[in-house]
Parts: structure tokens; sequence; C-alpha cells
């Protein structure tokens, strides 16, 4: 289930979204990426809300970085609550990270319709 709920962040459909419920509801919640072997330095990321109603919930979002997957650095601001496409730039230069997570302290149960992620070239 959480690779459909994944997958639709990557499909370019905005009418899909991705829907989390954890331990805390929606709450201090994010979706985790790995990338193993072969970490990446990502310069920026664009995000899509869930489309509709529901697009506030995007606010508050932003991107993390770990080696670990355990101990968390935030590298951007977090995300307005606007409808449409809006890209979160890494503070700073961008280094490299095996785990990127996009976390949200509020309640918003990881409500996007499409992620897109820019690396270091």
């Amino acid at each position: 289930q959480t690779r459909w709920f994944t997958g639709a962040l990557f499909d370019g459909k905005h009418e899909t979204f991705s829907e989390y419920r954890s331990e805390r509801g929606g709450c201090r919640s994010g979706i985790a990426f790995d990338f193993g072997t072969s970490p990446v330095a990502v310069t920026h990321v664009e995000l899509l809300p869930r489309q509709g109603s529901l697009f506030t919930r995007i606010e508050g979002t932003r991107l993390q970085g770990s080696q670990d997957g355990q101990a968390w650095t935030d590298l951007t601001w977090g995300a307005a609550k606007v409808p449409g496409w809006q890209t979160l730039h890494v503070r700073g230069e961008a280094k490299t990270w095996r785990y990127y997570r996009l976390m949200n302290d509020n309640f918003w149960y990881g409500s996007m319709s499409e992620v897109r992620f820019h690396e270091k070239r």
C-alpha cells in the first residue's frame, strides 16, 4: 500500500495524491525516500499539493536530509499554503544525503499530488 501511495507522487497526474495515516494521525509525520548506495545532493524540490479544498494541508512541509534515517536536518523552509506548484530550495550549499524526507508538523496526512526532486549536477 505504501508503494501505491508513494507512486501517486510521481505519476504525472494532478488528480492522484498520497494520503497517509500514522499513530499521530496526520501530525508530525513525513514521507522518507532512501537513495541507498547512490546518495544524491538535492538542490531543490517541487511540490504540488493535493488538488481541491485540501491544498492547504501542504503548508509547513519541508525537506529534510539524513545519513542514517534517524537524525534529520531541515534543508528548506516550509511550504506555503498555495494550490499550485511551489519550489523549496535547499538553504546553503547542497550536500549529499542518503535519505530525504518531506516532513510536516501540522495535520497534513502527506497530502500531495506530485513531487519532483532536482539534484546538483
